[in-house]
C-alpha cells in the first residue's frame, strides 16, 4: 500500500475513491489489516475477564504488558 502526499486540500479532494462494492477495496482492507498486525503483532487476550478487584485487573494488565515488550523487544533484537 503505498503512501500518497498533497501540498494543498484541493490536491486531495481530487483522489478517487472507491465506491462501495468496488473488488479493489477487499484488497485495500487486506493490506490494512496486514500492515496493522506487522505493527502491532502481539494482539490482547481475548474474551472477556472478570476480575475479583481492581488491584487483580492492573496486575493481569501489567503482566501481559511485560509480555508484549519482551516479545517486541526480542524481535527488535532480531532485526538491529
Amino acid at each position: 500500500m503505498s503512501v500518497e502526499k498533497f501540498r494543498t486540500l484541493q490536491e486531495a479532494s481530487r483522489v478517487s475513491r472507491l465506491a462501495p462494492g468496488d473488488p479493489q477495496l477487499l484488497h485495500r482492507l487486506r493490506q490494512l489489516f496486514h500492515l496493522a498486525q506487522r505493527l502491532a503483532p502481539f494482539p490482547p487476550p481475548r474474551g472477556l475477564q472478570k476480575f475479583r478487584s481492581l488491584a487483580e485487573a492492573q496486575q493481569a494488565r501489567a503482566a501481559w504488558q511485560s509480555q508484549r515488550a519482551q516479545v517486541l523487544s526480542a524481535r527488535a533484537g532480531r532485526q538491529g
